[in-house]
């Protein structure tokens, strides 16, 4: 079956090209509205090579653009022309690769490996880009039973769930609007110009006296130069990372917003630091980039304050406590001293951890305990 090119009458992919993009899966059609979308010089990386006819395709959408393909069998078929890297789906090095139009992930169909592959890719997608994952459909039970994957359904729901929360990602808390004002009472050199979110029902509105801006589609027709972004995500430090990496790999910068309130001498600070009033952090304290510590918490001396951690509020660490990159810790907790807390571990609300706590672990309870694994 041939196919015409979206923008181009009368060119067509030729029918040799056997993707199962086309059939059975049928998802050409969509590709069509993509490609439409992004034009003929797109960047597109492609996550599970195979025989490369999906590769094939993409130079036939895209026959200005750079096809890249990703996979672990250095034996897969890269077409000429395209892109070929040799690594498995997992691997953190891909976030050197990019930034893309389209990133797709047809790879293992693992539900753990999926949601690895979209926290290390996601932030190279340009702004306005797409990522799709293929073949989630396998994580129900009874539609492939030769490829049944339960995980990869949890994995999903995960991951829209991640994106819902990215409709926050600036013009959600209320208490905001109190903060800036101190902000800028106490640096009148400091200039808002406002909100970046991802919510079309929030764009051309106001939220906190400052103009919601629009999604990250409009960074490309705002002229920025000498601005600096704060992140207000909170909600979740997967996505609170992710939104970050995707702006800084597109050559933005950050700042950070503390309330004038909070006295930041001998302490280690990063940037894009996000940190509330009433929050007392000791010397010799060091908070690591895109942390965000709210009201009334307390960091005591040498603790550490991993990358894109949250700290709620009232919450308690000790010193000499060691929190790793993306740890998520529930209001009024309290760390013991010398602990050492994994990388993206959560600790429940009110918890007393008197125990190092594992990576990638839910904690909760006094004295805290495992309760579950933190899907990877």
């Amino acid at each position: 079956m041939a196919y015409l090119y979206p923008y181009s009458a009368g060119r067509q992919i030729p029918s040799y090209i056997e993707t199962d993009k086309i059939e059975p899966h049928g998802y050409f059609q969509e590709y069509l509205k993509i490609a439409a979308d992004i034009g003929p010089f797109g960047k597109i990386c492609e996550v599970g090579v195979y025989e490369g006819e999906s590769l094939r395709m993409w130079q036939g959408l895209f026959p200005l653009g750079e096809i890249l393909g990703v996979d672990n069998n250095p034996s897969a078929i890269w077409p000429q022309g395209t892109v070929q890297v040799v690594r498995n789906q997992d691997d953190p090095s891909l976030a050197e690769l990019g930034p893309f139009d389209l990133v797709v992930e047809d790879a293992s169909h693992s539900g753990t490996l999926s949601k690895r592959t979209f926290e290390i890719l996601w932030s190279r997608v340009n702004p306005g880009g797409y990522y799709v994952i293929e073949d989630w459909y396998v994580g129900f039970p009874g539609l492939v039973p030769t490829q049944y994957e339960p995980e990869m359904l949890r994995t999903v729901a995960s991951l829209l769930s991640l994106l819902k929360a990215r409709d926050s990602l600036g013009a959600s808390n209320p208490h905001v609007e109190r903060l800036l004002a101190r902000v800028v009472a106490a640096d009148p050199s400091v200039s808002i110009l406002g909100f970046i979110d991802d919510d079309p029902a929030k764009w051309g509105t106001s939220f906190a006296g400052y103009p919601v801006l629009g999604g990250f589609e409009a960074l490309e027709t705002l002229d920025l130069p000498g601005v600096s972004f704060v992140n207000l995500i909170s909600s979740d430090c997967t996505v609170r990372y992710a939104t970050s990496q995707r702006l800084i790999n597109n050559g933005y910068t950050f700042t950070s917003l503390i309330d004038p309130s909070v006295d930041m001498n001998g302490v280690v600070a990063g940037t894009g630091l996000y940190i509330q009033e009433g929050v007392h952090i000791q010397q010799s304290a060091v908070i690591e980039d895109n942390a965000s510590i709210h009201m009334a918490a307390l960091i005591a001396h040498q603790a550490r304050v991993g990358h894109s951690c949250f700290i709620a509020h009232a919450v308690s660490v000790s010193g000499c406590v060691d929190i790793g990159d993306r740890v998520f810790v529930g209001t009024n907790a309290t760390i013991l001293p010398h602990r050492t807390i994994g990388k993206c571990s959560v600790i429940g609300a009110g918890s007393v951890v008197t125990k190092d706590v594992p990576e990638y672990t839910v904690v909760a309870g006094n004295p805290a305990r495992v309760i579950r694994e933190v899907e990877r």
